[in-house]
C-alpha cells in the first residue's frame, strides 16, 4: 500500500485530491496518494462514462472504502476517451499504485485550464507536507 505522502512533480492537483497528468492533448486523471491513504482500503470504484463530457468540478466518479464514500471530481473540462476498468474489478489497485496503475480515465482536453489547480509544491502545502 502507498503511504499517503507521495506527490509527483509531473502533474497538477485539485484541492479535492484528484491529479491530472497532461500528455499532449490528452490527460490521465486519478486520485492522489494522500486521498487513498485517508480513505483506507478501497472496496468499490465507480468511473466516468466513456464519450461523456465533463466540466471542471463535475462529479466524475466515486470510491468507497470500508470507512466512507467519496466523490471524485473532474479537475478539468474534458471528454472521457478511456476508463481503467481494472480498478472497477479490483479497487485496491488505487491503494497500491495511485499514480501508475490506479488511474481512473484518459481524457481529451480542448483547452487546458490549470488556473484552479495546484502545482506539486502547492499541493504538498495543502496536505501539510
Amino acid at each position: 500500500m502507498a503511504d499517503g505522502n507521495e506527490v509527483r512533480d509531473d502533474r497538477y492537483y485539485s484541492k479535492t485530491h484528484e491529479w491530472i497528468l497532461i500528455e499532449g492533448d490528452a490527460a490521465k486523471i486519478g486520485m492522489t496518494d494522500y486521498a487513498q491513504e485517508q480513505m483506507s482500503e478501497l472496496v468499490y470504484a465507480e468511473l466516468p462514462a466513456v464519450g461523456k463530457k465533463y466540466q471542471q468540478g463535475d462529479l466524475f466518479g466515486q470510491v468507497e472504502s470500508i470507512k466512507t464514500v467519496a466523490a471524485v471530481n473532474c479537475p478539468a473540462d474534458c471528454e472521457v476517451m478511456e476508463i481503467n476498468s481494472e480498478i472497477m474489478n479490483d479497487p485496491l489497485i488505487i491503494n497500491q499504485s495511485p499514480y501508475d496503475k490506479g488511474w481512473f480515465a484518459v481524457v481529451k482536453i480542448d483547452k487546458p485550464d490549470l488556473s484552479n489547480l495546484l502545482n506539486p509544491e502547492e499541493y504538498r502545502k495543502h496536505i501539510g507536507l
